[in-house]
């Protein structure tokens, strides 16, 4: 399916490349699709980078322990900002657990590194850079220049 996908879209795969794609990108479930996304569009740029780092420390200012909770951040996640849920092409719950997914396995405080990594895997599907910093910012209630727009609301449960 996933050669099949390629094909459709113009890449035509030389003998063996569609078995290397599946050794590198492949699992029990189908294709690693954000990982192979990272790996076709590259990591971060700079911009999108300094971004990232920015929406960090906008959601370090609002904690009140001085450093990101996940339960914190994730309860402070808004999905009807993203252009996809407002524009009905998916439902805030869905979208919802798309980026919780992405935190599976994180620990309960996040690092820096792990919050630059979740923004790799949801960076690499956006369309554009509006979208990206929708996400990056909209999203989670931060100002790209002015930091936090909100308070914390305190840890609420993850799954909500």
């Amino acid at each position: 399916d996933f050669k099949q996908c390629l094909e459709m879209q113009g890449v035509n795969l030389q003998q063996g490349e569609a078995s290397a794609l599946d050794d590198t990108f492949g699992g029990p479930h189908g294709v690693a699709y954000l990982t192979f996304l990272v790996a076709l569009r590259g990591y971060l740029s700079e911009k999108r980078l300094a971004v990232v780092r920015k929406t960090f420390s906008g959601l370090i200012q609002m904690g009140s322990t001085g450093i990101v909770s996940l339960r914190e951040a994730i309860g402070n996640f808004d999905p009807t900002l993203h252009p996809r849920v407002a524009s009905g092409k998916v439902s805030p719950e869905d979208f919802f657990r798309e980026v919780a997914d992405v935190f599976q396995g994180a620990s309960e405080h996040l690092a820096c590194s792990e919050w630059e990594e979740y923004f790799e895997e949801m960076g690499a599907s956006c369309g554009d850079d509006n979208e990206f910093y929708d996400l990056a910012c909209s999203c989670w209630g931060i100002s790209e220049s002015m930091g936090s727009t909100y308070s914390v609301k305190g840890p609420g449960p993850i799954g909500s």
